[in-house]
C-alpha cells in the first residue's frame, strides 16, 4: 500500500470519491428500481383505487341528500319551497348523473362495471317513481304522494343504493389489494435498499481507515511541529522533503515557524516600547486619563489620582455623584461632569477639530484640560487621551493680579501682591508686578507733592528722586513746567507794578482836576451869588421906580 502513501491528497480523495460513487451508483439502481415499482403500485392505488373509492361514497351521498330534499317537497310548505326543493333535486339529478358517468370511466373491472349497471337501472326505476310523486303532488294529491314515496318510490331508492354500496365494497377490495401489493414492494425495495447501503458503509468504513491510516503517520509530523510552534518553541527543525501536501504544510509551517519568530521579536520590542511608554505616563508630573471609543475611562496615572485626592473635598461638594474611594477605571468619562452629563458642544468641538481645551472648575480647585482624540492607522477613532493642569495657584494668583490692578485702576496703589506662598514664574510675576506697583506710586506721589505745592502758591518746589525712561521724562516735564510757571508769574509780576505806578499817576492828576474843578465852582456860586443880589437891586429900582 505504500504507492496509495505516495500519491498527493487529490489523487487519494479523487480514488476515495471514486470508488464511494460507485458504491452509491449500486444503491441508486437497487434504490431506483425499487422506488419505480413502489410508485407503479402508489400510482394504481391513488389514481385509479382511491378515485373509485371517492367517486362510489360521493355517489352515495348525492343519492341520500336527493332523498332527503325530494320529502321535503312533500311536506305541507309553500309553493315557493317546493319549487326550490324541485330545483335543488333537478340539480342533484344531473350531479348523480356526472359522478356515474365518471365512475364508469375510471374502468375499475367487470365486477364494478355489472354494479354499476344494476345501479343504472336501478336509479332510473326510482327516478320514474319521483317523477309519478311529482305528478301526484302537482295534481293535489298528498296522501298517495306520500303513499307512493315510501311504498314504491322508496324501495327503488334502496335498490339504487344498494348498487352502490356493492360498489363501494368492490373498490374497497381493490384498494385492499393495491395496499398488500404496494406493502410488498416497499418490503422488497427496502430489503434491496439495506443491503446496498450495508455495502457502502462497510466500502466506505474500509476506505476512510485506510486513507485514515495513511494519512495518521503523514500528519503526526507535522502535529508535533504544531505543538512545538504553540508551545513557543520556534527554533525546532522541520523535515520539509516530503513531496505530497503534508510535505506542503510542513513547509508552511517552516515559513510559519520564521515569520512566527520574527514577530514574536517585534512584539517584544513594541512590548518594551509600551512599557517605557507606560512607565514615562507614571513617572509623568502631568496627570492623565485614557479613554476608550464609548468614553469609559481605561486608564489613570498616578499624578492624576494624587491631583484629585488633594482636591477631593471640593470635587466631591461640586460633583455629588462621585465615589472618590472607587477607582476611576472603569466608569465612564461622565462622572466628573457636572450634572454627570458630558457636554454636548464640547464633545462637538473635540469631534470636530480632533483636539480641544477647556477649564474646568471644582469650588475653589480649577484644572486646565486638554483633550485629544486617539486615532488608528485607518483614522478610526479609539478613543481619547485628557491632560490635567492644576490650575488652582494660577486661578488664585490671577484673582490677585485682578485684585491689584483694580485697586490700581481705582487710584488705590498701596496694595501690593504676597510674596510667601509662591515660587518659580508666580513669585517672579509677583516680584515684578509689586516693582511695577512701587515705580508708579513713587512717581505719582511726587507728581502729588508738586501739585501741592502748586496749589499752596510754593513755585519752588520740585520733583525729586531717580526715575527712568517715562518717569524720567515726567520728572523733566513736571519740573520744566514749574520752571515756565515760575517765569510766568515774574512777569506778570513786573507788570503789575508798571501798573500800580501808572495808576498811581493817574490817581494824582485825577486829584489836581478835582481841587480846580472844586474852585471853579466856588467861583461859580459867588458868581450865582452876586446875580442874586444883582436881580435883587433890579427888582427894588423897578419898584422904586
Amino acid at each position: 500500500m505504500n504507492w496509495i502513501d505516495n500519491l498527493r491528497l487529490a489523487p487519494k480523495l479523487m480514488l476515495a470519491f471514486g470508488v464511494l460513487i460507485a458504491l452509491m451508483l449500486g444503491q441508486g439502481i437497487a434504490a431506483y428500481s425499487g422506488m419505480n415499482s413502489l410508485q407503479g403500485e402508489t400510482d394504481r392505488l391513488a389514481g385509479q383505487t382511491l378515485r373509485s373509492v371517492a367517486t362510489a361514497a360521493e355517489l352515495r351521498a348525492l343519492l341520500g341528500e336527493f332523498r332527503n330534499t325530494s320529502y321535503r317537497g312533500l311536506l305541507r310548505a309553500s309553493d315557493a319551497v317546493k319549487q326550490d326543493a324541485r330545483t335543488r333535486a333537478a340539480a342533484l339529478q344531473a350531479e348523480i348523473a356526472e359522478t356515474s358517468a365518471a365512475y364508469a370511466a375510471l374502468d375499475s373491472g367487470p365486477e364494478a362495471a355489472q354494479a354499476l349497471e344494476r345501479f343504472d337501472a336501478g336509479w332510473a326505476a326510482a327516478l320514474e317513481s319521483y317523477g309519478s310523486v311529482d305528478e301526484m303532488v302537482d295534481l293535489d294529491l298528498p296522501e298517495d304522494a306520500v303513499d307512493t314515496f315510501l311504498g314504491e318510490t322508496f324501495e327503488a331508492h334502496n335498490e339504487a343504493t344498494a348498487a352502490v354500496s356493492a360498489l363501494i365494497a368492490i373498490s374497497d377490495a381493490q384498494a385492499a389489494a393495491a395496499t398488500r401489493g404496494a406493502q410488498a414492494t416497499y418490503r422488497a425495495s427496502m430489503i434491496v435498499i439495506l443491503v446496498m447501503l450495508a455495502a457502502g458503509i462497510a466500502g466506505g468504513a474500509a476506505i476512510a481507515w485506510l486513507f485514515a491510516r495513511a494519512l495518521a503517520g503523514s500528519v503526526r509530523g507535522a502535529v508535533a511541529v504544531a505543538n512545538d510552534v504553540a508551545a513557543g518553541k520556534l527554533d525546532s527543525r522541520i523535515d520539509s522533503g516530503r513531496g505530497d501536501e503534508i510535505g506542503d504544510l510542513l513547509k508552511a509551517m517552516q515559513r510559519m515557524q520564521h515569520d512566527l519568530r520574527e514577530r514574536t521579536e517585534r512584539d517584544q520590542a513594541v512590548a518594551s516600547e509600551n512599557l517605557r511608554i507606560r512607565t514615562a505616563l507614571e513617572a509623568s508630573s502631568t496627570g492623565l486619563f485614557i479613554t476608550d471609543p464609548e468614553l469609559n475611562i481605561v486608564y489613570t496615572n498616578p499624578a492624576l489620582r494624587t491631583m484629585l485626592d488633594s482636591y477631593s473635598d471640593d470635587i466631591v461638594a461640586a460633583l455629588p455623584a462621585i465615589d472618590p474611594s472607587q477607582p476611576l477605571v472603569g466608569q465612564p468619562v461622565a462622572v466628573l461632569e457636572h450634572g454627570g452629563v458630558a457636554d454636548a458642544q464640547f464633545v462637538a468641538r473635540l469631534e470636530r477639530d480632533g483636539s480641544a481645551h477647556r477649564e474646568m472648575r471644582y469650588g475653589q480647585a480649577s484644572f486646565g484640560q486638554n483633550v485629544s482624540v486617539i486615532r488608528n492607522e485607518a483614522g478610526e477613532s479609539v478613543g481619547t487621551v485628557c491632560e490635567w493642569r492644576d490650575r488652582t495657584g494660577e486661578a488664585r494668583v490671577e484673582q490677585e493680579v485682578a485684585r491689584i490692578v483694580a485697586a490700581a485702576a481705582a487710584g488705590d496703589m498701596s496694595q501690593r501682591i504676597s510674596t510667601q506662598d509662591k515660587s518659580g514664574f508666580f513669585l517672579q510675576l509677583a516680584g515684578q508686578l509689586n516693582q511695577l506697583l512701587d515705580a508708579n506710586a513713587v512717581s505719582l506721589e511726587e507728581v502729588s507733592r508738586l501739585l501741592a505745592g502748586l496749589a499752596e502758591g510754593d513755585l519752588t518746589v520740585r520733583m525729586e528722586g531717580e526715575f527712568s525712561g517715562v518717569f524720567a521724562r515726567m520728572r523733566d516735564d513736571a519740573n520744566a513746567t514749574v520752571a515756565q510757571l515760575t517765569g510766568i508769574m515774574s512777569r506778570i509780576k513786573d507788570a503789575s507794578l508798571a501798573i500800580n505806578s501808572a495808576a498811581g499817576e493817574i490817581s494824582a492828576g485825577n486829584s489836581d482836576l478835582s481841587r480846580r474843578t472844586e474852585q471853579q465852582a466856588a467861583n461859580l456860586e459867588e458868581t450865582a451869588a452876586s446875580m442874586e443880589e444883582l436881580t435883587s437891586t433890579v427888582k427894588q429900582n423897578a419898584e422904586h421906580a
